[in-house]
């Protein structure tokens, strides 16, 4: 909790996707916890959307959001 507001998940997150990107991956797929808006709203910055829930993804029976970073579209 107190790196929160530091700025290191977004760091990890550009370099993530953009070495995603440049090995070819045209989606990614990632699970948040339904009580983490937090994170949530990280990964929205970035352009992912909620597609899915998933029930008791998580230890203790906590939902999960399925998200979707959609590729470039293609013509």
């Amino acid at each position: 909790p107190h790196h929160h507001g530091q700025g290191i998940g977004k760091k990890l997150l550009t370099e993530l996707l953009r070495r995603l990107r440049s090995a070819g991956a045209d989606r990614v797929y990632l699970e948040v916890s339904v009580e983490n808006p937090r994170a949530r709203k990280l990964y929205e910055s970035f352009g992912f959307e909620v597609f899915a829930r998933t029930p008791k993804y998580y230890e203790g029976g906590v939902d999960a959001h399925r998200m979707v970073l959609p590729g470039p579209k293609r013509r």
